[in-house]
């Protein structure tokens, strides 16, 4: 049996090389019913991760082969796609006369091969979907995910060669052994257990949220980057979702509407972009990049380390694919900057100038507040602050980080009262807000749902506050707060 993958800091390695894949399409995608389900392929998704195979060049291709391991998400409708991907590889490699063997160094579709160990698999929970609804919950559903599995074996085992249906069998089999490691590991569950509609929620390691915003979203994505770079290969396949890709890739996406590099910072991200189609297809590298920031950035972030960086990034707009079935689809989404370093180096926000991301409650203007005193109920909102030209600016948006407001940090106090933050204007200079109202106060806490222990959420609120300040305070913008 081979040797279970785990992250071990002895094998790191500085830059890796990934290939990225979204899923073929789902029940999900196709029903709203079945949005409620962890989904399977339909026909047309099995047939989308078919075609994409059949629209890859010689390059990508030969990426694919070189694959030391495979990552996936534990869903079920990207594990099949997957499957569905090894194995037209294999045969499309077989048809060409290259080879008849996969996942081999040096090259798949090449006669210098001299290895044919299959790759490793491991179904890591870091490249799940944000989750919205039970499409996002592993197994959630009906019939036993690791069946479901062998039923894609089944199906696309038909035209490899005796050499090439070993390897598919060992890249099922390690597939479903490390999706059980997985599902033990996350929910103490040792065996499929039919559960639907109540489906138990998949934790997350070391205490982690479960994507339920942006925020965790983003720190399941950084944990990811940073945890596999311990792995020992260099040539990565990973497998996941639309919503993961638009989070982690968004430096490099295309948009219908390019904004200005300012306008991205003032949002932290990018509106509008283009999202990756069905079985779509991202390359690049993630580099081992440490990104030094202060303490109270740590404080707020509760100590999150970033050493992971994606460079390199390549997403096609219409390969590889055709007109019929672009790698990318018109269907405009937001993006939000995982790390600063990315957004720079792909010129996306000025070199010239800092950001930085948060998540808090933000109180609303109610009934009987004013626009200086709001006192209405409190909403998630995720939190971008910026510093450019000599300009600091606050802006928020919803969970999912879809923009709501901004105001200039210029003429602000700052104030600090039990363990909620205070930004209070002097001037008009300020944006409107969901509800319409023209804010000059904004109030922000750190969410309930935190449980963090009301010193902890005071150190925090200090911490934020002191970033706030420092903003406004900035001189040279190659030392960030």
């Amino acid at each position: 049996m081979a040797l279970q993958r785990v992250p071990n800091r002895t094998h790191a390695r500085f830059t890796k090389k990934f290939v990225y894949i979204r899923h073929g399409q789902s029940t999900g995608n196709a029903m709203q019913f079945w949005r409620a389900a962890d989904g399977v392929l339909t026909d047309k998704g099995e047939s989308q991760a078919v075609t994409r195979v059949a629209l890859m060049d010689a390059e990508l291709l030969q990426k694919i082969s070189q694959s030391e391991l495979v990552l996936v998400s534990p869903l079920r409708r990207a594990m099949a796609t997957s499957l569905i991907v090894a194995a037209e590889v294999m045969k499309r490699c077989q048809s060409e006369a290259a080879s008849l063997t996969f996942f081999m160094k040096p090259s798949l579709c090449s006669n210098k091969a001299v290895e044919s160990l299959p790759p490793s698999v491991v179904v890591d929970i870091n490249l799940r979907e944000k989750r919205k609804s039970g499409s996002e919950d592993p197994g959630c559903g009906w019939g036993d995910p690791l069946s479901y599995l062998e039923e894609i074996f089944d199906k696309y085992q038909e035209g490899l060669s005796t050499a090439s249906l070993a390897r598919f069998r060992a890249i099922t089999d390690r597939m479903k052994r490390s999706y059980k490691r997985a599902r033990i590991a996350a929910t103490g569950e040792k065996t499929y257990r039919h559960n639907f509609p109540d489906c138990p929620d998949w934790d997350m390691p070391n205490g982690g949220r479960l994507p339920k915003d942006a925020d965790a979203f983003a720190d399941e994505i950084r944990v990811f980057k940073n945890e596999v770079l311990n792995y020992p290969d260099d040539n990565l396949l990973i497998v996941g979702h639309s919503g993961w890709a638009r989070f982690s890739f968004a430096p490099w996406c295309a948009a219908e509407e390019r904004k200005t590099a300012e306008e991205n910072l003032r949002v932290g991200g990018i509106e509008g972009i283009r999202p990756l189609n069905n079985a779509g297809v991202v390359t690049g590298e993630i580099a081992h990049k440490i990104e030094a920031r202060s303490d109270n950035f740590q404080v707020v972030h509760a100590g999150a380390a970033y050493t992971g960086a994606f460079q390199n990034v390549h997403i096609g707009e219409i390969t590889p694919g055709d007109e019929e079935f672009p790698n990318t689809k018109s269907h405009p989404k937001v993006g939000i900057f995982n790390r600063m370093d990315e957004a720079k180096d792909a010129g996306m926000i000025p070199a010239a100038s800092c950001f930085m991301n948060a998540y808090f409650e933000k109180q609303q203007q109610g009934i009987i507040g004013t626009d200086t005193a709001p006192r209405g109920g409190w909403e998630a909102r995720t939190f971008v602050l910026s510093w450019y030209s000599g300009t600091a600016v606050l802006s928020w948006a919803s969970k999912w980080a879809e923009p709501k407001g901004q105001l200039t940090l210029s003429g602000v106090e700052i104030l600090v009262e039990d363990g909620i933050t205070i930004v209070a204007a002097t001037t008009n200079d300020c944006g409107e807000d969901s509800d319409g109202s023209v804010c000059k106060r904004v109030r922000m806490r750190i969410p309930e749902d935190f449980d963090m222990p009301l010193a902890e959420q005071k150190s925090a609120m200090v911490a934020w506050s002191a970033l706030l300040q420092g903003y406004m305070e900035i001189e040279d913008p190659s030392v960030c707060p």
